[in-house]
């Protein structure tokens, strides 16, 4: 930039100075020797105004040069001895001397600025520096204050939270849970998933915005499948892993597994962590994940022991109704769309056979006519696939099929 100012300079000196030189060589003033004030001493001062001392200078030299080749196109017999009077000397000293004091100043008076202006800089560095320090202490301290609360409410809140759960109900259990861990560890995405026995991942529920679909295989996600195998992982651990991730998928940051107990070890399925502080992506919160998840399980497996409601199957047509307003409410506090068929049977149709057409999220209500199914987690389009697999079956007449989203 300077460069390129320094250039236009030259180039604006020299058309001036031509301009002024073709004057004088029209009107006959002797190079401005008798005119005052001199033109080439005044616009000598603007050029040091605007460019400082390393221009005057070249507008010293040039106008020098331009005033003797004046003189010597006018007076060549006379002109050794023209030039060499005081008359003819005394210019360029003015215009050098002149230019050179308002030079001086004004390089003093820019430099000043300049290091006002380095100043503001580093200032404005410093404080942005110091901006992103407050931000991360404040995210610590935010940290601080809820591992101070998970280590002091902890136990009561699980505590409260036992007190008004109804174990036999596995949809009740998982919203109580979702709330505590919201509360507790505050992440900005977070979401449950549950593991069907073909190892697909299907959403229960979640909070914030999300990349990761409602439903996918769990090889899908290398983070997934390596809490899978060692019961957490989070984005670090995938640092000297990159080879293995699919480039397509969008990776969580922490993930836990979620296992109950019976006759062997079963996994439920994940807590997932898909946004939350960088901060809290350390030691800490990973230990208060797996107790999260532990806790969990341990729900599950009771809700397991106390009723048949994971099989998610029922001869009782009432409970349709309990089930799709606990759904419903579900659908308005965590963003979970949900679809509904309503539909009869020409003919008694085995359980086993209706088994077929849902997946293990699916609730199936069926009495020996009438049948209802809540397909958990699925919109509109879910809700067309299913459509198409059920009209296979000519013994079921569909009433009626709708999507809540």
């Amino acid at each position: 930039m300077q460069r390129q100012k320094g250039i236009f300079g030259i180039f604006e000196i020299t058309v001036i100075f031509t301009i002024l030189f073709l004057l004088d060589l029209k009107l006959k003033y002797f190079g401005y020797v008798n005119v005052e004030p001199n033109p080439y001493l005044i616009f000598t001062i603007f050029i040091a105004i605007r460019y400082g001392i390393r221009l005057v200078l070249f507008s010293t030299a040039l106008s020098t040069f331009y005033t003797l080749f004046s003189l010597y196109i006018f007076t060549k017999e006379n002109f050794i001895s023209v030039v060499f009077s005081w008359e003819i000397l005394k210019i360029p000293i003015f215009i050098l001397s002149f230019g050179f004091i308002v030079g001086f100043f004004r390089d003093l008076y820019v430099h000043e600025i300049y290091d006002k202006e380095n100043e503001i800089k580093y200032l404005k560095k410093k404080n942005n520096e110091l901006y992103q320090t407050l931000q991360k202490q404040n995210i610590l301290i935010k940290d601080l204050e809820n591992k101070l609360l998970l280590s002091r409410e902890f136990s009561p809140l699980l505590i409260r939270k036992l007190k008004t759960l109804r174990f036999d109900n596995l949809e009740n259990i998982l919203n109580e849970a979702f709330d505590t861990i919201d509360r507790l560890l505050a992440p900005k995405s977070f979401s449950i998933y549950s593991l069907s026995k073909n190892n697909f991942l299907r959403l229960k529920l979640r909070k914030g915005e999300s990349k990761l679909p409602n439903s996918f295989p769990i090889e899908n996600s290398y983070l997934i499948s390596k809490a899978m195998n060692f019961g957490f992982a989070d984005i670090k651990s995938l640092i000297f892993e990159e080879e293995l991730l699919n480039k397509n998928f969008h990776e969580p940051l922490m993930v836990s597994a979620i296992y109950f107990s019976g006759k062997e070890e079963n996994l439920y399925g994940f807590l997932i962590i898909e946004d939350i502080e960088e901060a809290k992506i350390n030691k800490n919160t990973e230990i208060y994940l797996k107790m999260l998840s532990d806790w969990l399980g341990t729900l599950i497996q009771n809700a397991l022991n106390l009723s048949n409601e994971y099989d998610l199957v029922f001869e009782d047509i009432e409970k349709f109704n309990e089930i799709l307003n606990e759904l419903e409410n579900r659908r308005k506090r965590f963003n979970i769309p949900y679809s509904v068929v309503i539909a009869k049977t020409l003919e008694k149709i085995p359980i086993n056979e209706l088994r077929k057409f849902i997946r293990e999220t699916d609730f199936l209500f069926y009495d020996g006519k009438n049948l209802k199914l809540i397909l958990t987690a699925s919109d509109s389009n879910g809700l067309a696939v299913f459509l198409n697999r059920l009209k296979e079956n000519k013994n079921i007449e569909i009433l009626e099929a709708y999507s809540k989203e």
